[in-house]
C-alpha cells in the first residue's frame, strides 16, 4: 500500500511540474498584503483564463477559481460557485468576474483608491457596457438606475440616445456604457453575500437579469460603472485607448459577447499581446 501511494504521489508530482512549466497557473493565489480579493468561476484551465490569473498576479491581487471541475449547469451553478467563495471571504473587499475573456490591467492598491473616490458612494459596484440584446439578457428595468440616483436627465435623457432594435441589428446600443453587464461586481464581502443570495432565490435562469431586479429591489446598494473607471467592456479587440496603457486607467478589460472559445482566445491574446509591449 505504502509503495502504491508512494508512486501515485510521485505521478501527482511530475503531473503538477509539467502544468506549472506550461505556465498553468494556481487555483488559488493570496498576495501579501492584498486588500482585493478576486473571484472567478470556471470548470476547467483554458488559455484565457490561464492569462487572467497571471495578469492578477502581476498587478497584486490575491485570487481563487471556485468550481474547478465541477459539472456546468449554467446560472444556478454560477451563483452556487459565487456563494460559496464569499461565505468563506468575510472581510475586505471581493471582486467577482467572468474567468475566460477577462483581463486586469491596474495594480490593486490603484484600483482600490478609485474605488473609494467614487463620487457615488453604494457600496457595490458593477460593470456597464454600449450594446443590449433585447432577446438574450436585457431588461430596459435597469435605465431606472439613472431616474432613482438622480442622475443628469435621469432615465429620458437615456433613452434618447439610444439606438433601437432592427432585424439586422437586434440589440439596443448607447453612445455610452450605460447597460449593466455582470462580467464585473466588486464590493464588500457581508454586500455580496446578501446580492448573491437575492440572485440565486430570485428564480431568474441569467446572471445578468438577476444583477438587474436585484437593482431594482435594492437601488441604494448598486452602482453602476457608467464612467468605466474600475472596468472596460471592450466589444471588440480593438487597439488599447489611451488611458488603458500603465496605471491610468481602468483596472480590468471585458470582451463581452465572445460565444466561442475562439473568439475569447483571439481577442485576450489581441489585446494581450498589444498590452505587453
Amino acid at each position: 500500500m505504502g509503495r502504491r501511494r508512494t508512486k501515485l504521489n510521485r505521478k501527482r508530482q511530475r503531473k503538477t511540474r509539467r502544468r506549472q512549466r506550461g505556465g498553468e497557473q494556481p487555483l488559488i493565489y493570496d498576495c501579501s498584503g492584498a486588500q482585493i480579493k478576486v473571484f472567478v468561476s470556471a470548470d476547467r484551465m483554458e488559455p484565457t483564463l490561464d492569462a487572467l490569473l497571471t495578469s492578477l498576479k502581476k498587478h497584486n491581487y490575491s485570487y481563487e477559481v471556485l468550481g474547478f471541475g465541477k459539472p456546468w449547469k449554467g446560472f444556478k451553478t454560477k451563483m452556487e460557485n459565487y456563494l460559496d467563495g464569499i461565505n468563506r471571504y468575510n472581510d475586505g473587499l471581493a471582486i467577482f468576474v467572468d474567468a475566460f475573456d477577462v483581463l486586469c490591467i491596474k495594480d490593486s492598491d490603484k484600483l482600490l483608491q478609485t474605488y473609494k473616490a467614487r463620487s457615488r458612494q453604494m457600496p457595490v459596484v458593477v460593470g456597464t457596457e454600449i450594446i443590449c440584446f433585447y432577446e438574450d439578457n436585457c431588461s430596459m428595468d435597469a435605465l431606472n438606475w439613472f431616474e432613482v440616483n438622480k442622475m443628469p436627465g435621469g432615465r429620458k435623457a437615456v433613452e434618447a440616445t439610444l439606438t433601437k432594435p432592427e432585424p439586422q441589428r437586434p440589440y439596443y446600443e448607447a453612445p455610452k456604457s450605460v447597460f449593466t453587464n455582470s462580467g464585473f461586481i466588486m464590493g464588500p464581502a457581508q454586500e455580496l453575500k446578501a446580492m448573491f443570495q437575492s440572485m440565486m432565490d430570485s428564480g431568474d435562469t441569467d446572471d445578468q437579469i438577476a444583477v438587474i431586479h436585484y437593482m431594482t429591489k435594492a437601488p441604494d446598494k448598486i452602482d453602476l460603472d457608467i464612467e468605466e473607471a474600475m472596468i472596460r467592456n471592450k466589444l471588440k479587440p480593438r487597439t488599447k485607448l489611451p488611458d488603458e496603457d500603465g496605471q491610468k486607467g481602468p483596472g480590468f478589460v471585458h470582451f463581452p459577447g465572445t460565444r466561442t472559445k475562439e473568439e475569447q482566445a483571439k481577442n485576450v491574446k489581441e489585446y494581450y499581446s498589444q498590452y505587453q509591449k
